[in-house]
């Protein structure tokens, strides 16, 4: 289970948190969605343990796996290699099948187009065995296709485990199964 009881967050003067409280169940999946600047990534970021509130309790039960809202791929490694020295697994050719990324296995980010990054990323965090997904705008530059094609590798990777998204577009959830909580 993942919880948050009553955190205070804030940024300088900017509360981005107020006796904020969230109960995400071992296998649920939620989607966050709201304008930007109301906390979403912040949200991970605690849940995470990158921040850590003022006050408040952060409980996290399980490892975690994310993708966040920048590719953060290894510049001086390949696709396969960047998701193998995550993930430990040598093995990465099902997973880039499953995005159309298998004939970039071995190309450099530099050489990847802004959507193809992507979905190295996604694949990266998919390869990563964990109890929990944190996907921070997983779809950001993708065409339709490739959205579609991305959220069915999510649903099938992360069966049964838990599933924190941020989204920007509400339909989104719907192609996650995921619960929509509005920030």
């Amino acid at each position: 289970m993942t919880e948050l009881k009553n955190v205070c967050f804030s940024y300088g003067e900017k509360r981005i948190f107020d006796n904020f409280s969230l109960t995400v169940k071992d296998g649920e999946r939620i989607c966050l969605f709201g304008p930007s600047g109301r906390g979403k990534t912040t949200l991970l970021r605690l849940i995470m343990g990158l921040e850590k509130p003022q006050s408040g309790k952060i409980f996290v039960s399980g490892s975690i796996s994310a993708v966040f809202q920048e590719d953060r791929l290894l510049p001086f490694k390949t696709v396969s290699e960047n998701i193998s020295f995550i993930t430990g697994k040598t093995e990465t050719d099902s997973v880039l099948e499953k995005l159309n990324l298998i004939d970039a296995k071995d190309v450099y980010p530099s050489a990847l187009s802004g959507g193809m990054a992507r979905r190295a990323s996604v694949a990266r965090a998919l390869c990563k065995e964990s109890e929990i997904y944190i996907f921070d705008e997983p779809f950001t530059g993708l065409d339709r296709e490739n959205i579609l094609r991305v959220s069915k590798a999510i649903n099938e990777y992360t069966s049964g485990k838990t599933v924190i998204a941020v989204l920007h577009e509400k339909d989104y959830a719907e192609l996650l199964d995921c619960r929509l909580i509005e920030l």
